[in-house]
């Protein structure tokens, strides 16, 4: 990485045992160093320095507060040997990356990410200038700690993923979490929470958006993972998700799928996104009446077709209707 006359390169650190050799068990680090040979001190910030893994969320992600003046040949980061610094990298040893199932090699090689701010001119450490709200530094905070998984006291199982998090925050962001910890259950036991029938990443995704209020758009832009994220939200009626996700889907209804989005919305009792697919169908039924999922919503829901029926003459109508044949 160059910024003007100043380079800097990427390094990892670990530490040797008495005899000189390799210590596998310590603690693994990543630092930033400057290569150059610049008289001149440089103020840097490491706004982000990531170790990635092949599951992204055991990624290790760290980052600076505020800036620090760097001579040449000096390094910042997280490492044992750097005075003042967290002794390495918070739950990574060196055998960990070295061990091939672990995810942190790929192709044999370890990948680390770095953004970095260099100020020449200002050689005294300086606060992070921020125009974030209060509000967005709390879900950033809160966001962290999910992705750290410190002080996770409760395991999500599902789809042969497990999510550590922490169940004062579920607990306060869904009334079903809170139910099952203040409950007797097994799983306010073991803090430990099977899902069977939900999507994997509609979970995770979900969680996310209980710390942070915020979701990954990839998630809202496919039809199949915003159903299987409105599932999710539903059945922990995190209210907020789904009224995201019924007006994400709401604005996609389309003749050729309503009626099996008609169906899924029964099938998890969502009452507000299945009174959208109805007004919808009532709006366009000629047309939702040629596709392949209407028929098939014929086939294998026919008592669905009543509330069809309904939505397309209300009660009051057919009784005025009948009176007047009369």
């Amino acid at each position: 990485m160059v910024v003007g006359r100043f380079q800097f390169g990427i390094g990892v650190v670990w530490s040797i045992n008495n005899q000189g050799s390799i210590d596998s068990e310590s603690k693994f680090g990543v630092c930033v160093r400057r290569l150059d040979n610049v008289a001149k001190e440089c103020t840097v910030l490491l706004k982000m320095v990531q170790v990635m893994n092949d599951n992204p969320s055991r990624s290790k992600k760290l980052g600076d507060k505020q800036y620090f003046a760097i001579k040449a040949g000096e390094a910042r980061g997280w490492s044992p040997s750097f005075s003042g610094s967290p002794n390495g990298i918070k739950n990574l040893l060196l055998e960990d990356v070295l061990d091939s199932s672990k995810g942190w090699l790929h192709d044999g090689a370890l990948r680390v990410t770095c953004k970095l701010s260099v100020v020449m001119d200002i050689l005294t450490a300086a606060p992070l200038p921020s125009d974030r709200s209060p509000q967005q530094e709390v879900c950033d905070a809160l966001g962290n700690l999910l992705f750290s998984r410190d002080f996770a006291d409760v395991t999500i199982k599902v789809g042969g993923e497990q999510i550590e998090a922490h169940s004062a925050i579920l607990a306060a962001r869904s009334p079903v979490f809170s139910a099952m910890f203040q409950s007797p259950m097994k799983e306010s036991q073991d803090k430990q929470v099977p899902l069977e029938d939900l999507d994997a990443h509609a979970v995770r995704a979900m969680i996310t958006f209980l710390y942070t209020g915020s979701v990954d758009a990839d998630m809202l832009d496919n039809d199949d993972s915003a159903l299987a994220l409105l599932h999710a939200a539903h059945r922990f009626e995190v209210l907020a998700l789904v009224d995201q996700c019924t007006k994400t889907l709401g604005g996609r209804l389309d003749v050729s799928t309503v009626a099996e989005w008609l169906q899924v919305a029964d099938l998890i009792n969502c009452t507000g996104f299945r009174a959208q697919c109805l007004d919808f169908m009532r709006q366009n039924m000629p047309e939702v009446q040629m596709t392949d999922a209407y028929n098939r919503l014929v086939t294998k829901r026919p008592a669905l077709l009543m509330d069809v029926v309904a939505a397309l003459a209300p009660p009051a109508k057919r009784m005025r209707a009948a009176g007047e044949a009369v």
